[in-house]
């Protein structure tokens, strides 16, 4: 729907480009303007394109507000920019559209003419000073140019910034800026001519008509326009005043007939903003931008493309038209929105689309009917060629009022004449006629009162808990919706003052926010239609059921249901929360649903009729049911309804007409598939008045039993007599029209058709005479009954969702209620078997929990095992398919499976431990400690905390005795004062930032000196601080500030003193955004443009790439195939550019610490801010436990993580893998619950461990009540139901997967709140950079992140995959637990920085909903909801920390300052850019890479805040030593060969002969990777090579086989590489298997991951393989490596190949090196074919994994760590591995650095001799010229000194050979000598002071000037008045000292550039040393290794050759 705005943006460029290309058609565009001179400039340009007649205009509702004037019907608007900001369109009308109503009032008219041009003249006098005695075309030019040189600076500036791509573009910005007045001047001038009826042609001289093709792009023409309108309004204003003087009989007129000539409307009232004079004043400055956002004081730039801001367009409404509109004269909103709307919501059922209309309910003229062109969709509408809107019939109109009562006598339903708006502010009173309804209700004032007095009632009602009374019940059923009640969310404007206050008293902010955004939205229904169409429905026999109102509003339809259908159940459906609750208020019989039609939870075919009047509008709905129908709103209603009523159901509503007339029958025939066709009336188009003026239907269907192809006739459409295109149905059923079918044009031109009334013809009448036609029966419905009795109250002593017996009937219970259960027999035998043998297992388990005698726990479990024995003899053991089938919703099922120990296979092996001993450590409380130490022990262990009190009872001491006892082990915090005090245990208050607690200390311990302690232990924990030396700088690190970034950029590169002024560094933290002003200023500074710049690319622009972490980047356009521009990099320039970037980098690093006391300032704050954080030591020893197995003891380091969990903040258990996590995590799950920290931890695990946690768990903690999801919990059908018992269900934990966690919604409103929070932190810094002028850049930046989040809101609402019925905030959840965290790091955040790696360049939603649903843990924990768990957290580059630390340390950023990613990169991370042959072979990209981490170990500390490191070489763990063995084999000839043909590939491939999608760099990786594994892989019929490493590792496969045999050893195989596929095709799997089966292994024990493509094969595989049944288990690293526990047997893995990350690496070690393996010493084998890429490939990832290890290291970090990130060789790699020759890659790294040198070189000489020729040449010129200059000024100084200012008596002139002695006379004679001047150059007039003086005219400024002429010539204006004319003489002579000052500072500036080029050319090249020792040592290799001289090509070579297009592939790494 945004086309149309985009169509206006388009006319706008397109007629400024126009308007710049013609002088004649700029002429034509000034003489439209000056008729319409009181509008702005954009809007004079398009009311120009579109009615270039027009003469005078206004919009809709103001001519009848302001003139009393109606628009003619069928009038077309003129499209206009709305407000500023708003993005939307409003319409004026010209007075030609319009026509005297009743009450018209007279125009104020002016008009010029020659018998005017004294009045003229004396009003340009007194305003502008113009010279009376001159003509009128002199006194207009004269006062417009001093109107545009009025304030000349800002536009000046403008331009400065505008001329960007015009012919201004060659000038510079002051003469740009003087061009622009110049012919401004002449062009305003022109206009106000010509709006005075004087001839002004000269005014536009050929001098401005050349200049005006300069102006050539939208933002110079903006410019120049806005200049112009706001110079001639300025003069007409000034002249206006006195043409009514002259034209007191103007005041009388009516303006009917219209007068030929014809001029603007006069001022308006007060509440408009602008200076009142004019329409549309003031809405822009004369600077404005229209479509930036930026309103005044915005540049005049482009109009913005910007697609954040390209909205829908905004229909206006007709005055008597729409029923959004409200009444007579209602106008469009302020803001431009329209009246009108859909039935209740604006996007129909989910709010979404803006202004769908409803017919009867809003929505515009011809607001039903809008698809397809034909009928205008009311709202927003797209298409359309101008944007344009046609205005149908005015509402209101008296004949309707009369023939309605003439036709019966009849009241005049809801039809009243319209009246006028309210013109002033009423007082607040309801007691003044409001509400006599309907009448008051035509009016906007009169709407709004009543729908306060609704909500009034409603909030009395609901405060009392009542009914409605009468009176309540008539005002509620007369809330309407705030459609067309935009002005009452108007804030600036004081009308309806009183109504807005109260009205902002009633709703809170979400319900006024909610109802400010709904003014697209009405209410109304009219009963005289509703009342028939029940009246129909009841004659079809309905006499009960139940009763479907979708879209209801407040109701219109259950309000006029006949008394005889009051058994019916009524369900209404709606989207707006306060008209739901006003419906339920008036309804309460009724079930009311608030939401979407769409998310309603309403059972099929539950409905017998479905009744209402729907949404309608030209988009569809995101209904999954039916997408891909390609349905409308409307037509979807009618789907979505049939789904819900039962077969022989009636769905009837009021509806578009284009339901029914649109011409593709597609949705019709959908409809009549399961639906026929009662019946469908035509309703008159003023069925709805006065509310809305629009053709609609009534349409009947009735369902049918099932759905059959038919092809019925009212599927099609048919012409008519009329020539009108209408239903088949209305063609034959004539009479089934309520009117006159009447040709019409629709809003776009297009031909469409109306309903036009009959006269005489009562609707109501008409329509039940129509409807009673109708012939349908409704079927009799026999719904089953519930049996009564089938739920009865819970047993308190039933667990929740439990099966139970009572009365010998089986029940479930769910909440309060036990529903009865009918399961088959066997089913039932097996429940009633299982519920005693649970019920013991919880008595037992209870008995072990309190500590219960032995021999009553004994009793307990000899009932228990006789209980199982008797179940298991009978149903088989508890974890059988079949008792799974019946048992699983038994909340206890879990426990049950726990009872019974299975081997690997699933068969039973033995009972729980559970049946013979204890498992369950009893909670014994602890009621004494023997000293302080154990009470604080015991306090951390029960409470969670230091809790003196509890402390004082365990050990008889009082608190402050204990405090004493305890000093240094716990320390008081600080707290305010009055509050309890708050200890804290050391190891918390001496960890975190240390340097903060500190400083507050020390502030307390001023007035406190008991906290003198606390200031002693927090000195001795503070961090050392760091020197400079060990802290790392960047360029464009943010904590830098921008002062001493400015004060960088004036030290390298030293510009002149008047640019330094200009030159300014600002950072927006709003958007982490760098930009330094003033860049363009500095053109002629060698070190910006040589010296750090280049040719192409100013050092300025240089550095402010480099303040936002992008690399320097020069592009040129090529036009493609279809002549669209395109950016190519340019390598050569690119390359000097990057070269550049990197000496500024360098020199910023030795700069920024070289000044003592900016290196002191700078590390002390790098300090405060960084280095501030001790890391928290935990110590869980003191952990008891109570509850978990005594057989089980967890470790110190997961003791020390629970007590991390318990007591610190978010965790993330970076544990080696096999370090117990589960246990880890699952004993501070407990603990969490048992001392209150948690009421309902939520665990996420990877999908297929959900099983084996729960039964992990249960072993630890046999006790615990969990919850556990399988993959049918999340199935759509039962997903509400689990979640139910999530929130319903009192649990230790809950276990789902990670897709069905994804599944669990969050609530839209949070969503949107979330993303809102952003818009708003984004919206005040946009109100903070507007304040501090001047940075506009970060104004677009921000509102382009802010449509990205408006993009993302939207995405976050769909909800097509989620629950619909319960949100994550619902569930009560309050810490979540996610395993394997790393899946989840492909979380999306903004960065500048381009094409960086390991950045996710993509968001993954199941990312952003963990992150979303962490920060509301954030909120609702206060940091503390969230544990993450992983082996890897790190696992390709260091960025996946930051993503870590999103998620866990959100706040702990944003209080650094590293919201942003560039903000945390630019501090412990430098990237860098290096120009590269793309891995795919096709040409050149810039690759940037974090190259290093600096500052490591301050991130580390922040990091480990959360983070718990466990290595292995801190865990110690039992696991095997492992012997790594590398198997080396040499490759066979054939491989060699091979290897040598990927050479030879990758040589074609860079010389780029060969296409990239038939060959590039990653295909050959992958097939020299193929190659090294197993020549076959290149070509099946190679043979079997025997020494290949596939053969290797069969041999020792075998061998350890055989040595295994006895205890049944097993092995693992790694190959990622040629996998099995099943298809026959050769493969290193299945080869492998054939050799081992054929040299003595059984088939059975040889298997592949591959073959279980389920999670239960792959369990039972697994223990096959721990079982040793398997004895060799092959698969890949992705199918066999996390969750894979197999380790019981084994006793080797192979690595077939080398997987890509390092995490792969260590996940395939990490199967055998685990806790578990039977084996004390293992083995690890290695494969790698010499010659081939396997042993690099091998070293690559070991390099990666051992940067890993820097950083993931429990140690303290290095300070600086390399980061590694590629996937594919780089050619020189991939030629040295090939050739095997290590001088091969050392030749072709020389090769790429001598290129890059020698073109470095060549760019130094090229800037060399330009900076000699600059010396030589241009500054000896510049200087000889401004010494003569300097010398003629120092003479005129001289001489102005020797003749000073003469008194009044010893005054003397000349003027034209006359002498003066009075300064008066001499100004009159210079004034008069004006008249004398026939020629145009300078006329002499005459001496003063020494000085010959002369007499100019510059004709483009319409001005005189005199000219000083001593040894130089200086200009001085010569004004208007007499005595001032010598006086400014004077001033001019004062000035030449000032000049001369000038001058010489140029000279001297000079004189510097001059020495600096011949300094900078005298440099050598920089490089030159290493150039010559690289080029030598190169040229040493060449004949080495006699390389030909077809070297590959040169990066210098043709740097304006086209890039070719690199291939987007990624790698999988």
């Amino acid at each position: 729907m945004a086309s149309t705005y985009r169509t206006i943006e388009e006319l706008y460029r397109t007629t400024l480009v126009a308007l710049s290309e013609s002088p004649e058609a700029w002429k034509a565009f000034l003489e439209s303007a000056g008729r319409n001179y009181k509008l702005p400039f954009p809007e004079q340009a398009l009311v120009h394109a579109q009615r270039p007649d027009a003469k005078a205009v206004l919009e809709l509702e103001r001519w009848d507000a302001l003139f009393g004037r109606r628009v003619k019907r069928g009038s077309v608007g003129i499209a206009v920019f709305g407000a500023p900001g708003t993005g939307r369109l409003r319409y004026y009308f010209d007075v030609s559209d319009t026509a005297p109503g009743r009450a018209a009032r007279p125009l104020p008219l002016w008009a010029g003419g020659p018998e005017q041009e004294a009045a003229i003249v004396g009003a340009l006098h007194e305003s502008f000073g113009a010279d009376a005695r001159k003509g009128t075309i002199e006194a207009i030019a004269e006062a417009a140019s001093a109107a545009v040189r009025e304030n000349a600076e800002s536009a000046v500036a403008a331009i400065g910034e505008a001329r960007g791509g015009s012919g201004l573009e060659r000038l510079e910005a002051p003469e740009a800026g003087d061009l622009l007045l110049e012919l401004a001047a002449a062009s305003a001038a022109y206009e106000a001519a010509s709006r005075c009826g004087i001839e002004g042609g000269a005014l536009i001289t050929p001098r401005a008509a050349d200049a005006l093709p300069m102006f050539g792009t939208v933002r110079a023409m903006n410019a120049l326009g806005c200049r112009t309108a706001s110079a001639a309004a300025a003069v007409l204003r000034t002249i206006a005043p006195a043409m009514r003087e002259r034209a007191p009989e103007a005041s009388h007129r009516t303006f009917a007939p219209l007068a030929a000539a014809v001029h603007n409307p006069a001022k308006e009232p007060d509440e408009r903003r602008g200076d009142g004079d004019g329409v549309q004043g003031g809405r822009w400055s004369s600077a404005a931008d229209p479509g930036n956002g930026r309103g005044s004081g915005g540049e005049p730039g482009a109009v913005r493309a910007d697609e954040g801001r390209i909205p829908e367009i905004e229909q206006a409404r007709a005055a008597g038209g729409p029923a959004g509109a409200g009444g007579a004269g209602e106008a469009p909103g302020r803001d431009g929105s329209p009246r009108g709307g859909d039935g209740g919501r604006p996007g129909g059922p989910r709010g979404e689309e803006q202004g769908v209309g409803r017919s009867g309910e809003g929505g515009g003229s011809g607001s039903v009917g809008g698809e397809d062109g034909r009928g205008g969709g009311s709202g927003p509408r797209s298409g359309g060629d101008e944007g344009r809107v046609r205005l149908e019939k005015q509402r209101g109109q008296e004949k309707t009022k009369t023939s309605r009562r003439e036709a019966g006598d009849k009241p005049a339903s809801r039809r009243s004449e319209a009246k006028p708006p309210e013109r002033g502010q009423l007082a607040f009173s309801f007691d003044d006629g409001a509400n006599e309804y309907p009448e008051q209700l035509a009016t906007p004032l009169g709407r709004l009162r009543g729908n306060i007095a609704a909500i009034e009632a409603l909030v009395a009602v609901e405060g009392e808990g009542r009914p409605p009374d009468a009176a309540e019940r008539e005002a509620l059923a007369r809330y309407v919706g705030w459609g067309g009640l935009a002005d009452a969310f108007d804030e600036e404007s004081g009308k309806w003052a009183h109504e807005k206050a109260r009205l902002r008293q009633l709703l809170s902010d979400g319900e006024y926010a909610a109802a400010r955004a709904s003014t697209l939205t009405a209410f109304y229904t009219p009963q005289e239609i509703a009342r028939p169409i029940w009246e129909a429905i009841r004659g079809m026999g309905l006499s009960g059921g139940r009763v479907l109102e979708p879209s209801c509003g407040t109701g219109a339809f259950f309000a006029a249901m006949p008394e005889a259908l009051a058994g019916c159940r009524l369900v209404g459906v709606e989207l707006d929360g306060l008209t739901a609750r006003i419906a339920r208020a008036l309804h309460p019989s009724a079930e009311i649903i608030h939401g979407g039609f769409e998310h309603a939870d309403l059972d099929d075919e539950s409905f017998d009729v479905a009744v209402g009047n729907v949404p309608f509008g030209s988009y569809q709905v995101d209904d999954p049911r039916h997408r891909d129908e390609g349905l409308l709103v409307h037509d979807w209603f009618f789907a979505r309804a049939l789904d819900l009523v039962r077969p022989g159901g009636i769905v009837a509503f009021v509806t578009s007409k284009g339901t029914l007339d649109k011409k593709n029958p597609a949705a019709r025939r959908r409809i009549a598939e399961r639906a026929e066709l009662v019946g469908a009336v035509r309703l008159p188009n003023t069925a709805f008045s006065p509310h809305a003026e629009v053709t609609a239907d009534v349409v009947i269907l009735q369902k049918r039993e099932r759905a059959e192809v038919c092809e019925p006739e009212w599927a099609h459409t048919e012409r008519v007599e009329a020539g009108i295109d209408v239903n088949s149905y209305f063609a034959s059923h004539p009479d089934m029209v309520l009117g006159e079918l009447a040709a019409t044009t629709n809003a776009y031109g297009r031909a469409d058709s109306e309903c036009r009334p009959k006269p005489g013809t009562d609707l109501e009448e008409a329509l039940r005479e129509a409807l009673g036609k109708m012939t349908a029966r409704i079927p009799e419905w026999d719904a089953p009954e519930s049996e009564p009795g089938d739920a009865i109250p819970a047993d308190p002593d039933v667990r929740d969702w439990s099966y139970a017996e009572s009365g010998g009937a089986l029940y479930f219970r769910m909440g309060p209620l036990m529903h009865r259960q009918n399961p088959s027999k066997a089913a039932a035998e097996r429940i009633g078997g299982m519920i005693p043998l649970r019920d013991c297992a919880r008595r037992l388990i209870t008995l072990e929990k309190d500590g219960a005698p032995d021999a009553e726990v004994e009793a307990e479990r000899a009932r228990l095992n006789a209980l199982y024995d008797a179940y298991a003899a009978k149903h088989g053991i508890l974890n059988s398919r079949a008792n799974a089938a019946a048992l699983k919703q038994d909340s206890s099922y879990p426990l049950l499976c726990a009872l019974e120990i299975l081997d690997g296979e699933g068969n039973f092996e033995r009972k729980a431990d559970m049946f013979s001993k204890r498992t369950i450590r009893p909670n014994a409380p602890v009621t004494h400690a023997d000293d302080p130490q154990a009470a604080l022990a015991a306090s951390l262990s029960e409470r969670g905390r230091v809790d003196l009190p509890y402390m004082a009872r365990l050990t008889g001491m009082g608190e402050n005795e204990l405090a004493e006892a305890l000093k240094g082990a716990i320390f008081r915090v600080p707290t305010a004062t009055g509050e309890q005090p708050v200890w804290q245990p050391a190891d918390e208050y001496l960890s975190g930032n240390v340097r903060a607690k500190l400083r507050i200390a020390e502030l307390t311990a001023a007035s406190d000196p008991s906290y003198i302690p606390n200031i002693e232990a927090l000195r001795c924990a503070q961090p050392p601080d760091l020197g400079a030396a060990e802290i790392s700088v960047r360029l464009g690190a943010t904590w830098i500030p921008a002062d001493d970034v400015r004060e960088f950029v004036l030290h390298l590169l030293d510009p002149p003193y008047w640019v330094r002024e200009q030159v300014a560094v600002r950072y927006s933290a709003a958007t982490a955004q760098w930009r330094i002003e003033g860049k363009g200023r500095d053109g002629s500074n060698v070190r910006a443009l040589s010296t750090y710049g280049t040719r192409r690319m100013s050092a300025y622009h240089i550095i402010e790439e480099t303040l936002n972490l992008k690399d320097a980047r020069v592009v040129d356009y090529v036009e493609d195939e279809n002549g669209k521009k395109k950016p190519v990099l340019n390598k050569k320039e690119t390359a000097v550019a990057l070269a550049k970037q990197e000496a500024i980098k360098a020199a910023f690093k030795e700069w920024v610490f070289s000044d003592q006391a900016r290196r002191e300032r700078l590390v002390a704050a790098y300090n405060e801010r960084f280095n501030a954080i001790r890391p928290r030591e935990f110590d869980g020893s003191h952990l008891a436990f109570p509850g978990m197995n005594p057989e089980i003891e967890l470790r110190p380091h997961q003791r020390n993580a629970v007590a991390r969990i318990l007591y610190g903040k978010n965790a993330l258990l970076a544990h080696e893998v096999g370090a117990g996590k589960t246990f880890t995590m699952a004993a501070a799950a407990m603990e969490l619950r048992r001392i209150g920290l948690c009421s309902k931890p939520l665990f996420v695990v990877p999908n297929h461990l959900t099983g084996q946690w729960a039964s992990e768990w249960l072993r630890l903690y046999p006790a615990a009540n969990l919850l556990v999801a399988t993959k049918r919990d999340f199935e759509r059908r039962n997903r509400r139901r689990f979640c139910a018992r999530i929130a319903s269900g009192d649990w230790d934990g809950v276990i789902m997967g990670h897709t069905q966690f994804e599944k669990i919604p969050v609530s839209v409103e949070r969503q949107r709140a979330f993303i809102e929070s952003q818009i708003a932190e984004l919206s005040d810094g946009i109100a903070e950079i507007k304040a501090q002028h001047g940075e506009r850049f970060s104004v677009k930046q921000m509102e382009i992140t802010k449509k990205r989040l408006n993009v993302r809101l939207a995405k976050f609402a769909d909800q097509t995959d989620k629950d619909d019925v319960l949100t994550f905030e619902e569930l009560g959840v309050d810490r979540i637990f996610v395993d394997e965290a790393h899946y989840y790091k492909n979380l999306f955040f903004h960065t500048k920085m381009r094409n960086v790696s390991g950045i996710a360049q993509s968001e993954a939603m199941k990312s952003s909903d963990l992150f979303m649903k962490c920060r509301i843990l954030d909120e609702q924990t206060g940091g503390r909801g969230t544990v993450f768990a992983t082996g890897t957290p790190v696992s390709n580059s260091m960025a996946e920390l930051y993503t870590m630390q999103r998620y866990l340390q959100y706040g702990e950023l944003e209080r650094l300052g590293f919201s942003h990613f560039d903000c945390w990169a630019s501090t412990f991370g430098e990237t860098v850019t290096a120009l590269e042959l793309a891995p795919e072979g096709t040409g050149y990209r810039q690759k940037t890479r974090f190259s290093r981490f600096y500052n490591l170990p301050e991130l580390m500390s922040m990091f480990k805040q959360v983070a718990d490191v466990q290595t292995a070489d801190t865990l110690a763990l039992p696991t095997p030593k492992v012997h790594l063995r590398n198997v080396a084999v040499q490759p066979s000839p054939v491989q060699r060969e091979l290897v040598a043909g990927l050479a030879e590939r990758a040589e074609a491939v860079r010389a780029g002969s060969v296409p990239a999608e038939k060959d590039n760099m990653l295909l050959i990786t992958n097939d020299g990777r193929k190659i090294a594994l197993d020549q076959r892989l290149a070509d099946p019929a190679l043979p079997d090579f025997e020494g290949s490493k596939v053969n290797a590792c069969c041999e020792n496969v075998l061998r350890i086989w055989r040595d295994g045999a006895e205890e049944r050893l097993t092995q693992l195989v790694f190959c990622d590489l040629s996998t099995p596929k099943g298809d026959g095709s050769f493969n290193v799997y299945d080869d492998l298997r054939r050799k081992l089966v054929a040299r003595g292994v059984p088939e059975g024990e040889v298997a592949f991951i591959h073959d279980t493509d389920t999670e239960a094969k792959k369990l039972a595989l697994f223990g096959k393989v721990n079982a040793g049944a398997v004895r060799i288990l092959m698969g890949s690293t992705q199918k066999m490596g996390a969750g894979t526990n197999v380790q019981r047997r084994l006793a080797a893995i192979h690595d077939l190949d080398c997987p890509w990350r390092p995490a792969d690496l260590q996940q395939r070690l990490g199967r055998i090196e685990r806790q578990g393996n039977m084996n004390a010493e293992v083995e690890a084998y290695r494969y790698v074919t010499e010659g081939t890429f396997d042993a690099y490939l091998y070293q690559l990832v070991e390099g990666k994994q051992r940067f890993i290890a820097q950083v993931m290291t429990s140690k303290s970090p290095v300070r600086t760590a390399a980061d590694v990130d590629e996937a594919a060789l780089s050619y020189a790699e991939l030629k040295a591995l090939a050739t095997g020759n290590p001088l091969v890659k050392e030749r072709m790294g020389l090769d790429v650095e001598v290129s890059r040198l020698r073109m470095l070189k060549a760019d130094h000489l090229a800037q060399k001799y330009a900076l000699e020729d600059k010396a030589a040449k241009d500054y000896p010129q510049r200087m000889a010229s401004l010494s003569a200059r300097l010398e003629s000024l120092e003479a005129d100084v001289a001489k102005a000194r020797a003749n000073p200012p003469p008194t009044k008596e010893a005054f003397s002139m000349e003027v034209r050979g006359t002498a003066f002695r009075e300064r008066a006379a001499a100004g009159e004679a210079v004034l008069a000598a004006r008249g004398e001047m026939t020629e145009t150059g300078a006329m002499p007039l005459g001496s003063y002071r020494g000085f010959s003086l002369e007499l100019t005219f510059d004709r483009m400024s319409a001005a005189f000037e005199m000219r000083i002429v001593g040894e130089a010539e200086h200009k001085c204006e010569l004004g208007g008045d007499a005595a001032g004319a010598v006086t400014r003489l004077d001033n001019a002579i004062a000035k030449m000292g000032a000049e001369a000052d000038e001058c010489r500072a140029r000279l001297e500036e000079a004189r510097r550039q001059m020495e600096a080029a011949r300094t900078e050319a005298t440099k050598p090249f920089p490089h030159e040393g290493e150039l010559k020792e690289k080029s030598a040592r190169l040229a040493e290799l060449d004949a080495l290794l006699d390389v030909g001289k077809s070297g590959p090509e040169q990066l210098c070579d043709d740097a304006h050759e086209p890039e070719r297009a690199e291939k987007k592939k990624e790698f999988e790494r």
